[in-house]
């Protein structure tokens, strides 16, 4: 039996002693589970407590598994809360990893992983409360780091599980509540009442944009301030994916646009084409003061139209606030779009300059 086996487990049975009551208080049933994991130095990460015990051994190791990519080092990047899709399973994960104290280890400390396991099909409420789940996971990080440094028995981590997972719950049930009274629509509509809503006058269609192109060209600052008005200062990069939503009206119609900030670093790459699927658009950005992340367009258009052949792409040169370190002459931008057949424009995701234009241009080759 493998190391990760005896792991799993030594896991299963301190569980099945200890849940008992928490099983039956599932109420949710949007949450698949919770699986905790601990890097070993040897094996990598293994899962060291899940809840409930109905857990695959297959699907605990694979979630735990799934956070190796994420440990480059510790730093802003794996700190924060990400999503990573488990599509073999139809599911998702929200994740997310630090790190505790430990003088009696190697560099004297050690990383873990928390992971919320989630269904494809319910997305929507776990993307559009994002901010909720990352202030639960903040404190919840807290707590298993005081366990984890104070050396707590095992079964005192598990009961630790066992309460985050019924917290969880509870704040799922919530949102899903708050959801079934959005007056603007549910996230987790009943198949009948969908049916028989009234029609609006306005006729309404959604899409799913993608945003790509290289690290820190500005991608999340520019969606940051076509949604919100806003612009991002400090850098932080996306890990996975981020999800947003904007309403705009175009041509007479109300056009939802459902935006995936999708991440440029080269170790998301194994798992980054998922994101793709079922996207009606996309938008690439570049840096106009930086050469390479220009060069590199080619590529991230060859890379969603593997994915995407047909749909229409949008590449953007943001940064034109920044002329005087302008490395790519807008000649250039002119003459990629003419070779690729794609619209193209400079924007300033600080100023705003161009930024609404860029996504009433998608809504026109849309045909919306």
């Amino acid at each position: 039996m493998s190391d990760r086996n005896l792991y799993f487990f030594s896991m299963q049975e301190s569980i099945i002693s200890n849940c008992g009551e928490v099983y039956r208080l599932m109420a949710s049933g949007l949450i698949r589970g919770i699986v905790y994991s601990v890097f070993d130095q040897k094996i990598g990460p293994v899962p060291y407590a899940c809840f409930p015990p109905t857990l695959s051994e297959e699907l605990t190791n694979r979630v735990a598994e799934s956070t190796d990519e994420l440990k480059v080092r510790i730093d802003k990047v794996m700190k924060q809360l990400c999503q990573i899709p488990l599509p073999q399973y139809n599911s998702r994960i929200l994740v997310k990893m630090f790190e505790y104290n430990d003088v009696n280890l190697r560099g004297h400390s050690n990383a873990t992983s928390l992971a919320l396991l989630f269904n494809e099909a319910d997305d929507l409420i776990f993307y559009r409360y994002f901010k909720d789940f990352e202030e639960m996971f903040e404190k919840f990080a807290i707590d298993l780091n005081e366990l984890q440094e104070n050396h707590a028995r095992k079964e005192k981590i598990v009961g630790k599980i066992n309460e985050i997972y019924i917290t969880l719950d509870k704040l799922v049930e919530s949102l899903r509540d708050a959801e079934m009274a959005r007056p603007d629509g549910m996230a987790f509509p009943d198949g009948e009442q969908e049916q028989n809503r009234p029609v609006s006058k306005t006729v309404f269609s959604k899409h799913k944009i993608i945003v790509c192109g290289d690290p820190a060209v500005g991608k999340t600052s520019t969606i940051l301030q076509y949604t919100n008005k806003a612009f991002k200062r400090t850098y932080l990069p996306t890990v996975g994916v981020n999800l947003t939503e904007k309403a705009l009206e175009h041509d007479g119609k109300l056009v939802n646009f459902i935006i995936w900030d999708i991440a440029g670093h080269a170790k998301f790459s194994s798992f980054r084409k998922q994101f793709y699927a079922g996207a009606h658009g996309a938008i690439l950005v570049y840096d106009i003061t930086d050469l390479a992340s220009f060069r590199n367009i080619k590529g991230w258009v060859k890379d969603v139209k593997s994915v995407l052949a047909g749909i229409p792409v949008i590449v953007l040169g943001n940064k034109n606030d920044l002329e005087s370190e302008r490395k790519v002459p807008f000649a250039d931008l002119e003459q990629l779009g003419k070779e690729l057949s794609v619209k193209t424009l400079e924007i300033s995701a600080k100023t705003g300059e161009n930024v609404i234009r860029a996504f009433e241009l998608l809504a026109e080759q849309l045909g919306s």
